[in-house]
């Protein structure tokens, strides 16, 4: 397996970790209790998240091509998660709590 192979994960990774921040922020601009409800700027950034999730399935696809699904599928998922949680602490100052 090429080098750029594994930059096409990370491309995969980060693109989902932008959408789901884009989707955060476009749910944070709602004005009221209909998530619809959002100005001008909201729709930038639903219209945002719609891009990069499209984005990601493309490569995605392309990364299918050389891994198999279920582990595609896990490093994918494992690498957006710990993304996320990140960007959730550093961007929206969210706490981590533990479930269990």
């Amino acid at each position: 397996m090429s080098f750029y192979i594994w930059i096409v994960v990370g491309l995969v990774i980060s693109l989902n970790i932008s959408a789901s921040v884009a989707l955060k922020k476009f749910a944070m601009t709602s004005q009221g209790r209909n998530i619809l409800d959002v100005s001008v700027n909201g729709f930038v950034f639903l219209g945002g998240a719609i891009f990069f999730y499209g984005v990601s399935f493309v490569f995605y696809a392309v990364l299918l091509k050389y891994f198999p699904v279920s582990k595609a599928y896990s490093v994918v998922t494992f690498g957006a998660q710990v993304g996320i949680i990140v960007a959730g602490i550093l961007l929206f100052g969210e706490k981590l709590y533990f479930i269990f």
